[in-house]
């Protein structure tokens, strides 16, 4: 029963980056996003910390855009990945927490593997030009001295100038977070979806 409940504590932390410490404190360094519908579109993963989903998969792309359901506005979620010859969807919606904080609770429809009960925001922007680029995290302590990571360096094209790439490791690195772990998403060859 104890390595039942072990596992079961753990599961979350097996769909992000594990390390032994604390969480950064990054919280007040979320940016601001008064106008969602400026964040709205396509996003190209660059950079990401790696997790178990990710693996063998390359032109990863995210759309988003804003819609109205009956509880208010939302933005609808669709993460886009090539694999196999092939082009896989994982949909879902976000909703802005504490408007205007760019912090997000994610729900993935009909996966429940990538949905973790969360009574936090699970995407984070730390980083942000509208036109450019964005920097999201997250990070969950999970029992004591562990904790899971999960951050995507995104850009609105397939690939982000060196320079700002760099820029943004560098603010990353200064609150803590250790981006030497992030691995680069292969966007070349891709073929449209």
């Amino acid at each position: 029963m104890r390595l039942l409940y072990f596992v079961l504590i753990l599961f979350p932390a097996v769909l992000a980056e594990i390390h032994i410490g604390d969480c950064p404190a990054f919280q007040d360094s979320i940016v601001s996003l008064p106008n969602v519908e400026d964040y709205m579109g396509v996003w190209y993963s660059i950079e990401m910390m790696p997790a178990f989903y990710d693996i063998g998969y390359k032109c990863v792309f995210a759309v988003y855009n804003l819609e109205n359901g009956e509880n208010g506005p939302y933005v609808s979620v669709n993460n886009t990945a090539y694999k196999d010859d092939e082009y896989t969807y994982l949909l879902g919606y976000a909703i802005q927490d504490n408007p205007p904080a760019a912090a997000f609770t994610v729900t993935f429809t009909g996966n429940d593997t990538f949905n973790i009960p969360t009574d936090v925001p699970n995407y984070n922007i730390l980083s942000l030009d509208n036109d450019a680029y964005a920097f999201v995290y997250n990070c969950i302590p999970e029992l004591g001295k562990i904790a899971s990571e999960s951050a995507f360096i995104l850009s609105r094209k397939p690939t982000l100038d060196a320079q700002i790439l760099e820029s943004i490791k560098a603010n990353m690195t200064a609150l803590g977070i250790n981006v030497s772990r992030f691995m680069a998403t292969d966007q070349s060859n891709c073929p449209k979806a």
